[in-house]
């Protein structure tokens, strides 16, 4: 489980954070255009990279033993 989120946080960085800040601040302002803006960049991004790590993850052979 560990190597997964490390996987994930190696693909998404920063700039997960980041997106997921800017929701939190705007919701604060009361800004819900920008919230909503923000919080669908920060869904499109992880869910990207999970089903790219889903794809390469299930894309490998398993081990003949």
């Amino acid at each position: 489980m560990i190597e997964k989120f490390k996987l994930w946080w190696a693909k998404t960085n920063i700039s997960n954070i980041g997106w997921l800040a800017a929701f939190a601040v705007s919701m604060i302002v009361q800004w819900w255009f920008v919230a909503g803006a923000c919080l669908g960049i920060f869904v499109y991004i992880n869910f990207n990279v999970i089903t790219k790590l889903l794809d390469e993850i299930t894309t490998k052979e398993p081990n003949a033993e």
